[in-house]
């Protein structure tokens, strides 16, 4: 179910993040490539004054990297509340921005997330230890929202350079960031809405009037407020490979709509919202009834040995999970310059021997037989955070941590592990399930070990993770 490796500082460094950017080389690994620009991200603590190049090809968005590395703590819904307030002006922890090399037209910003209320002080801050810290000198600050635009003003006064979107994108009513099409029911999200009380359908169309930090799966994404390509919600759309796009007056031109079956397509020059034809309504149906499927590998749940990585093949992904057994064979190809700590891998066996002892497979088998499992998402989405707590609460099996922790200290030296999910759901053809489950770092301590597992196994009911299981059947 899960993989433990052994981390010590420099290697913690190079996997996933970095304290300086010294290069193009660094770059092109810590940053990918999104639309037509290259994105890199960084964090900031501001008690330590620390500086964190995360490596975004692990870390989806920064909440993954501060809340599984840094803060060591689960994705529940109080701790996701306590980490947005680093969107606030105010910020009580971290400063969370975004390097960009807009390719097109050879120009590098940085920038932060457009729903973050950051001040002139911090902006001049976060500047400064990129100036320390960045291979490229001389930043230019990038507002992305009305707020931002009007801090840069103050900034700019102080000497730091601004670049605004206009010049950089141009300034446009409409702005398409994934063309395609798809059919579903359009639901238009209220001006005021809470993040926390967003819960959607894979089969909507939501048309939001602000911006949020994140969306689970639907089936396309219109926004009224100016964006850019690297914006949370928009990189979630580029992962999934659905219809994306702004149009400031979308709420006027189809507000009508709202709540019908609609075709929606994103050209690169125009959006089509219309009520379905019948055939198109019959299309919807067909696909809600034959969804993509990726194929799970089995799983065995009655091996309990552990195993090294340097001894996993691909074949022992149905013991150890696909993430596991691909880092096997990693080690085994001995590549140049690609080094990968010392681990193994804890099997599924453990796993199902929590969920049984303690109940919780029958919670499980309850909670997927339940008709409103798939037809209430903010009932899923209560019923999972309960369930999560649930496999957290309950008590390992000693005998079994009392193992594990011995290999531990045999094989990795007792010091501190990062404890990483290995399911048979990620890390698959058509499926990689990246930024889905929780990662607890530098773990050390028997007892400290056996909650961060129970932590990861949880994870595997986190309401993303679920949802994108079920979209991709």
């Amino acid at each position: 179910m899960l993989l433990l490796f052994a981390l010590p500082a420099e290697a913690r460094e190079q996997r996933a993040w970095v304290k300086s950017i010294p290069d193009a080389a660094a770059w092109k690994i810590y940053s990918k490539s999104v639309s037509s620009d290259e994105l890199g991200k960084f964090i900031i603590d501001l008690k330590t004054n620390d500086i964190y190049f995360i490596d975004v090809n692990t870390f989806n968005i920064h909440a993954d990297f501060v809340l599984g590395v840094l803060l060591k703590k689960a994705w529940t819904a109080e701790n996701v509340r306590e980490y947005n307030k680093n969107y606030e002006r105010e910020k009580p922890k971290f400063i969370l921005g975004y390097i960009t090399h807009h390719v097109k037209i050879d120009k590098w910003s940085f920038a932060f997330w457009e729903g973050d209320k950051i001040g002139p002080a911090d902006i001049i801050r976060a500047r400064k230890r990129l100036e320390d810290t960045f291979f490229r000198k001389a930043l230019p600050f990038r507002p992305d929202s009305p707020m931002q635009l009007k801090v840069a003003v103050d900034v700019k006064k102080q000497g730091v350079p601004v670049i605004t979107n206009d010049q950089i994108y141009k300034a446009a009513d409409y702005q398409a960031f994934n063309k395609g099409r798809a059919v579903g029911k359009l639901r238009i999200v209220p001006v005021g809405t809470p993040y926390d009380a967003l819960t959607f359908e894979r089969h909507e169309i939501v048309l939001l009037q602000e911006s949020y930090p994140d969306i689970t799966p639907v089936a396309g994404i219109l926004a009224t407020t100016f964006s850019t390509p690297l914006s949370h919600v928009n990189l979630r759309a580029n992962a999934w490979g659905i219809p994306n796009a702004g149009d400031k007056k979308a709420r006027e031109k189809f507000g009508k709509l709202e709540g019908k079956i609609v075709y929606y397509e994103v050209t690169e020059t125009k959006i089509v919202l219309r009520e379905a034809t019948p055939a198109e309504i019959k299309e919807l149906e067909g696909k809600l009834l034959d969804r993509k499927t990726v194929r799970l590998p089995p799983a065995q749940i009655d091996n309990p040995k552990f195993a090294m990585l340097t001894r996993m093949r691909a074949k022992d992904a149905v013991i150890y999970g696909t993430k596991s057994a691909n880092l096997g064979e990693i080690v085994t190809a001995n590549l140049e310059g690609v080094n990968v700590p010392a681990g193994f891998g804890v099997p599924f066996f453990y796993y199902v021997q929590h969920m049984r002892a303690n109940g919780l497979d029958k919670k499980v088998e309850a909670l997927l037989a339940d008709p409103k499992f798939k037809t209430d998402a903010a009932w899923r989405k209560s019923a999972l955070e309960t369930l999560r707590e649930a496999i957290k609460a309950a008590p390992i099996d000693q005998a079994s941590l009392d193992a594990i922790y011995k290999r531990v200290k045999l094989k990795l030296g007792g010091k501190g592990v990062f404890v990483r999910s290995s399911t048979n759901a990620e890390d698959l053809a058509g499926f990689n399930g990246a930024g889905l489950y929780d990662t607890v770092a530098n773990v050390v301590g028997k007892k400290p070990i056996g909650e961060a597992m129970k932590v990861v196994w949880a994870s595997v009911w986190n309401l993303r993770a679920v949802d994108a299981r079920e979209a991709f059947g």
